[in-house]
C-alpha cells in the first residue's frame, strides 16, 4: 500500500466511524488537500482491486472497509463489525 493509499484508506475508515456512511470522492479529495477527483477515483479503485475496500459498481457511497492491512492497527467501521461477526 502506498502512502497516499494509506491516507485515503485511513480517512475513509475514520469518516465511517464518525458519520456512519462512506464519504464522497469530493469529501475525500478536499480532506486530503487534493484538487484532482480523478486521483481519488484511481486510488479508491486500486484499494477495491487490492481487496481493502468493497464498493458496488458506480455507487461510491457504498464503499466499506473489506479488510485491514496487516500493518495498520485501526478500529473497523461498524458495517464490517457486523459483517464479520
Amino acid at each position: 500500500m502506498t502512502p497516499r493509499q494509506r491516507d485515503v484508506f485511513q480517512f475513509i475508515n475514520k469518516y465511517w466511524l464518525e458519520n456512519h456512511c462512506a464519504p464522497t470522492m469530493r469529501i475525500i479529495s478536499k480532506a486530503l488537500g487534493l484538487s484532482s477527483h480523478s486521483n481519488i477515483h484511481r486510488i479508491v479503485h486500486s484499494l477495491v482491486k487490492d481487496g481493502y475496500l468493497s464498493m458496488k459498481r458506480g455507487r461510491p457511497r457504498t464503499m466499506q472497509i473489506a479488510r485491514m492491512p496487516m500493518h495498520m492497527n485501526m478500529e473497523l467501521n461498524p458495517p464490517d463489525l457486523i459483517k464479520n461477526s
